[in-house]
């Protein structure tokens, strides 16, 4: 679940969790080399005696220089030479790395030198601390205990999510590619979920593991994935920006192209991944946030977050937000009165396909 260019993400349709990401900035050298994102970032603390992620960013100018068959990017932990995992990005003008390290208790220090194809260097670094091993307490040991192949070992402490409430909890998962313990006070949830299956802490003990997109009879959940696959959404596609009413089976609508009439075919989806679940009221009935991707026949798909409220047990459409065309989702995640988006857009030098500008954006929602 971890990649060059993602920090840690656990995102799942149970919850609405968005990108949990421990960042720092240093920046030195000319303005054609800039190194940033500096993963443990300054100041923080990671859990010693376990695998870490180790990262960063350099962006150029001119584009990355070359050492042999790899970029001219040297890492150190310590004043010792680190190998990791590169991504290079569009026209080489950026570039990624990542690697796993363990570290002793203690102060460390993570240093990076660049280096782009015209001889600009530049250099960073963080320094950062390794304390105690995190630990699993109260309900989520009791829920570690009893499916412990499952969740793994912990990789943060326990903390509550800022927008959602949630109390949430970082694990290496069931094969070392994450997940994530999950309390949620409003109606007393307690989970652990990889990403793609859930693992409930219900009235009978732990209940065997569903779906993220099925539910159990007795979840407080009226807003089911399946009910909202096959809603009826109002989405401004029409000529000028007006709304057209669209229902949809199975996640899939098809209508007339209304913009476009040398590509008359037009259509909108709902996949199963693309439904997120929080509590916009605090009435304790779950609340979504769908992302509807819509075809008008150009290039790529446009793609709209649309927040739908539980009135009596109906969806009720709150907000529409049109998020960008070909952008890619990281997570969504729901508190009182609002929902915030992470994603990757296009950046100032990416190529349409290939967005790599992380941005965090927050829209609120109509409540009574």
């Amino acid at each position: 679940m971890s990649s060059l260019l993602k920090r840690v993400l656990v995102s799942a349709v149970t919850v609405g969790v968005a990108a949990l990401t421990l960042s720092g900035v240093a920046l030195a050298g000319p303005p054609a080399v800039r190194i940033s994102d500096l993963v443990p970032a300054t100041g923080t603390t990671v859990p010693a005696g376990q695998p870490v992620e180790v990262s960063g960013f350099i962006e150029t100018d001119n584009g990355i220089g070359m050492a042999g068959d790899k970029p001219d990017v040297v890492v150190k932990i310590d004043g010792q030479p680190v190998s990791v995992e590169f991504a290079v990005g569009s026209k080489a003008l950026n570039v990624g790395f990542r690697a796993m390290q363990t570290f002793s208790a203690g102060t460390h220090t993570l240093s990076v030198t660049a280096r782009d194809y015209q001889g600009h260097s530049a250099s960073a670094e963080s320094k950062f601390g390794a304390g105690a091993q995190c630990r699993f307490v109260l309900g989520f040991a009791t829920l570690q205990r009893q499916i412990s192949d499952i969740v793994g070992r912990c990789v943060t402490d326990e903390f509550v999510d800022s927008l959602s409430g949630d109390t949430l909890q970082l694990t290496t998962g069931p094969d070392g590619n994450g997940g994530l313990m999950v309390y949620r006070k409003s109606d007393n949830f307690l989970a652990f979920t990889d990403g793609y299956r859930t693992w409930i802490y219900g009235p009978r003990g732990v209940e065997r593991p569903r779906l993220n997109t099925e539910r159990y009879p007795w979840e407080k959940e009226r807003l089911t994935p399946k009910a909202l696959r096959e809603g009826t959404y109002k989405l401004p596609v029409g000529p000028n920006g007006a709304e057209m009413t669209l229902k949809l089976v199975n996640g899939k609508a098809s209508f007339t192209n209304p913009i476009n009439a040398e590509m008359p075919k037009a259509s909108v989806t709902l996949p199963e991944s693309s439904v997120w679940y929080g509590d916009f009221d605090g009435d304790s009935y779950r609340d979504a946030v769908v992302v509807l991707s819509v075809g008008l026949g150009g290039p790529g798909e446009d793609l709209y977050a649309v927040a739908v409220r539980d009135v009596n047990g109906q969806p009720v459409q709150v907000a529409t937000e049109l998020l960008g065309n070909r952008v890619r989702i990281n997570g969504v995640a729901l508190g009182r009165g609002e929902f915030r988006v992470d994603m990757l857009t296009q950046g100032p030098n990416d190529l349409a396909i290939n967005p790599t500008q992380r941005v965090v954006k927050v829209f609120g929602v109509k409540l009574p």
